[in-house]
């Protein structure tokens, strides 16, 4: 198989359609070269099959490229890497547009979105500029694959995790420390984008907060964004998300004491992810899971041991 990489970027879902290499309609599918953070294709590649056998010179033996600039006559390579497949037709190299343009844009030349796909070329040739219509249905996307890259640009809230006591102050081994993010961390967040004639949208709903303590235990696993601790609050007002240390951070493994040795504390939010696509797609909805957001900022808490004195 030969590859070509796509000039732009697009969204990595295997799709098949037709183009034009040395003036016949050939089969192609879409693949991806390099892709980037939580699935995101950076990198398109039309996938085409092996190119016929190279036509024969009878003058000299010698053999000569299937493809010919449609100007000069001149051969010219069937692929380019940077610029796309060559439509001989056109005569240029082109790659599929993505988004597609809306239907009733000027480069539809009077076609409907679901008669073909719209290429654009590396030179301007048209009353549209440098995009040409090829006829065929478009592929259906893959509404779950696309959502699973959404991923990487959903706007997950980075945990501010706050505590009381204050993590610039200190707290006591066997102390309630009340652990938190800002109520308007905890919301849904949700992120579209739309690909050969449809659109996938995420949605991501905040399952829990997750902090580690610092001290070597295991997370904190709060199902909501906590309480906020205020001044003047009373013994009584009680927290559905808190942590007790069981140690101080003022000594080490080895026993050693160090005056303000501090834990270091970080969290981060968790999401319930689902999705839904219309138009051009293999399904209407779907779930994905448990997803994290990334890490909030690290912060430092000392914690001390009270000492019991014995007066006479």
């Amino acid at each position: 198989m030969r590859r070509v990489v796509a000039h732009a970027l697009v969204v990595a879902f295997a799709s098949v359609g037709l183009v034009v290499v040395g003036g016949a309609l050939t089969s192609f599918a879409w693949a991806c070269e390099r892709v980037g953070p939580g699935g995101i294709c950076l990198d398109g590649e039309i996938v085409l099959p092996p190119p016929p056998p190279p036509s024969s010179n009878p003058g000299s033996g010698a053999t000569q490229p299937a493809c010919h600039d449609i100007y000069s006559g001149e051969p010219t390579p069937c692929t380019e890497p940077n610029a796309g497949v060559w439509f001989g037709s056109q005569g240029c190299y082109a790659f599929l547009l993505e988004p597609q343009p809306p239907a009733g844009d000027p480069m539809w030349e009077g076609h409907d979105p679901g008669d073909g796909t719209i290429w654009g070329c590396d030179v301007d040739f048209t009353s549209n500029g440098n995009t040409f219509f090829v006829p065929g249905r478009p592929p259906v996307v893959n509404a779950a694959d696309l959502a699973r890259q959404l991923i990487a640009r959903a706007p997950f809230e980075v945990a501010d995790v706050r505590t009381a006591p204050v993590s610039t102050f200190h707290t006591y081994v066997n102390v309630q420390n009340w652990v938190w993010v800002p109520a308007n961390q905890w919301h849904e967040v949700s992120v579209s984008l739309t690909a050969n004639g449809a659109t996938v949208t995420l949605r991501a709903t905040p399952s829990k907060l997750e902090v580690d303590m610092g001290d070597g235990a295991r997370p904190l696993v709060c199902r909501s964004a906590g309480r906020e601790w205020r001044q003047g609050m009373t013994d009584a007002a009680t927290t559905s998300c808190s942590y007790a240390y069981k140690k101080v951070s003022t000594v080490n493994g080895a026993g050693q004491y160090k005056a303000g040795e501090r834990f270091t504390m970080q969290g981060r939010l968790f999401y319930t992810v689902a999705w839904t696509c219309t138009g051009n797609c293999s399904g209407a909805s779907g779930t994905l899971g448990e997803f994290p957001a990334p890490v909030g900022t690290a912060q430092q808490l000392e914690v001390r041991q009270r000492q019991t004195v014995v007066t006479r």
